[in-house]
Order: structure tokens, then C-alpha cells, then sequence
């Protein structure tokens, strides 16, 4: 695999997202502290601006309100084959609504591994994209979200894509 990556750091309503990618694929997107991120700067070669251009254009329509899912092509870098099960049923839970830790589990046919589902969730190295926010409790509470910002940004993120799933206009 080319490991010649480019970094950037796109900016978000809520927070910065370091997104990692070559020419072809993004293989990481995380949540990263808005003050650790201040003193770096993105670094994107030339062979990999084209792509640059996509993602930025893909997270500003997002961001506002304009597409409901991301065409972004990706590659997982790391993760058993359970975690990637997990994260690939997570691409199908629409925008704008959430499922719970159990319901993933038995979509992914293991209903008794709600537990190991929010663990997968939680090691979902390309956020946003492959939407593990959408994952709830059974209780109804948002459960936790392994970013800077923790369930509070899980619960903005709700939230928001809520906002414009009730007012888009299609």
C-alpha cells in the first residue's frame, strides 16, 4: 500500500478534522483539539491536490446541509475483520437517524455483541464519513465518541444533521 500520504486539517462547525489521504483513497479522518492544531499546518503534495479539492468540496457541502452522504473513496488501514464489518454496516444507517449499539449488532447478524460493536465504533478511524455519531444507547442517551469534544460533539452532530434532514428541500 502507498504510504505517501498528504495531511490536512479542514475546519468544521465543530471542530478540526485531520484527514489523511494519497491520490486515490483517505485512509484517516479524525477529530483533532482545535489548540493542538493550531501551530500545523497542512501539508498536501501535488500529486494528491485533486483529491484535496474533492474532499474539501464533499465536507463543505456537507456542512452545509447540501448532500446527506459522502462519495469519498477510502481505504481502512488497520482493523480486524469484525471492525470492519461494523464499520462498513454503519455506512447504511441513513442520515439524519441513529440506531442503537443492539440494533447494529443483530443487523450485523451477532445480536449479543452490542459491547463489541460500540468498542468497533470507537476505533472508527474515518470520521464523519463512516458515521458511528449515528450509534446510540438503548437507553436513548448518545454513549460515548472517542474524539476531542466526547459525546457533546456526538450530540451536535446529531443535531445537526437532523437540522437539515426536517429542512432540506430536495
Amino acid at each position: 500500500m502507498n504510504r505517501d500520504f498528504s495531511t490536512a486539517y479542514l475546519k468544521s462547525p465543530f471542530g478540526i478534522l485531520e484527514v489523511r489521504f494519497d491520490s486515490k483513497y483517505v485512509y484517516s479522518i479524525r477529530w483533532r483539539d482545535q489548540v493542538k492544531i493550531n501551530a500545523i499546518e497542512t501539508e498536501i503534495k501535488h500529486e494528491h491536490l485533486e483529491m484535496y479539492n474533492f474532499i474539501s468540496k464533499e465536507f463543505e457541502l456537507y456542512w452545509q446541509g447540501r448532500i446527506f452522504e459522502f462519495s469519498i473513496p477510502f481505504r481502512f488501514m488497520k482493523g480486524t475483520s469484525f471492525q470492519k464489518k461494523v464499520w462498513n454496516a454503519l455506512r447504511n444507517i441513513p442520515y439524519g437517524s441513529t440506531v442503537t449499539y443492539k440494533e447494529l449488532s443483530s443487523i450485523i447478524g451477532l445480536s449479543n455483541a452490542a459491547r463489541a460493536v460500540g468498542n468497533a465504533c470507537g476505533k472508527n478511524e474515518i470520521a464523519v464519513v463512516i458515521p458511528c455519531h449515528r450509534v446510540v444507547r438503548s437507553d436513548g442517551n448518545v454513549g460515548n465518541y472517542s474524539a476531542p469534544g466526547g459525546s457533546s460533539l456526538k450530540q451536535k452532530l446529531l443535531e445537526f444533521e437532523k437540522h437539515w434532514f426536517y429542512n432540506r428541500r430536495d
